[in-house]
């Protein structure tokens, strides 16, 4: 963003040069790669992936109840629904699946760093 309107740089109401500089220089670092590195701790991982799996249960769950009480209020009734309800069942107990699977998962990653450490505490010779 480059400002002049013939005025002189020396404008004491407004600093153009500064403007302009701060221009230039932003420019001058969007042309530059900038990258990035992440990563994620095995128990960083195993929380962002519980906490989205809670989440996708949430909204399940929430998205069923406005389709019941959508219906209710319709004057409808809930064996008018049954196969809708199922499906939401049916993606919540998935959802719950994955989660016991991952809490497993953890579960066995720390045991076997439990034996990795008992392993490496035995002296070494007798």
């Amino acid at each position: 963003m480059r400002i002049n309107f013939g005025i002189p740089q020396n404008n004491k109401l407004f600093n153009f040069s500064s403007i302009n500089k701060r221009s230039n220089s932003e420019n001058n670092h969007q042309n530059s790669k900038v990258t990035d590195r992440v990563s994620f701790s095995k128990s960083g991982r195993f929380s962002s992936m519980l906490e989205g799996f809670n989440k996708q249960k949430d909204m399940i769950i929430e998205r069923k109840n406005e389709v019941v009480n959508k219906h209710l209020e319709n004057g409808g009734e809930l064996d008018d629904i049954d196969a809708a309800i199922d499906f939401y069942d049916e993606q919540i107990e998935s959802i719950d699946k994955n989660i016991s699977d991952l809490f497993a998962k953890q579960y066995e990653t720390v045991l076997d760093n439990d034996k990795e450490e008992k392993k490496s505490d035995e002296p070494k010779t007798k």
